[in-house]
């Protein structure tokens, strides 16, 4: 059941996006050098003090540099098919599904057993079907 809630929240994450303004002027690391459109190559974003950050959750546990298949529902991947841990976040499963740090859901805890326990009701022993479109995927449950 872990892995099933943990796959569902890394595709569905409850926000799909964080925002946060920066306090202090700061500058936001980039995984890889970008070129800009001028042909300057920048390896860091500055902020100012008022700037608004959108932090796109729902894109970075969709990114195909760091997860194999990543738009496709597989709960069998929290067992060993993890991308290495610098590729990940820090958060709650290595998500941002609650985002992180100081600031993270305080009730994550609440969220994850509520999940449980509806899953637990609604969901038979065995195997579950989980239908997309007309293409049907097997989970099997623990």
């Amino acid at each position: 059941m872990r892995r099933l809630v943990r796959e569902t929240l890394r595709l569905y994450p409850g926000l799909p996006y964080i925002e946060r303004v920066v306090t202090v002027p700061d500058s936001i690391p980039l995984g890889e050098p970008v070129k800009l459109s001028n042909g300057e190559v920048v390896s860091q974003i500055p902020v100012l003090p008022g700037q608004v950050v959108v932090i796109l959750c729902i894109a970075i546990h969709r990114m195909d540099s760091v997860w194999e298949d990543p738009d496709v529902f597989r709960p069998e991947r929290w067992l060993k098919d993890l991308p290495p841990s610098e590729k990940l976040c820090s958060g709650w499963a290595k998500t941002l599904a609650f985002s992180d740090g100081p600031r993270n859901c305080v009730g994550y805890r609440l969220a994850i057993f509520q999940y449980k326990v509806i899953l637990t009701g609604d969901l038979p022993l065995g195997e579950v079907q989980v239908r997309r479109g007309c293409l049907p995927v097997n989970v099997e449950l623990l």
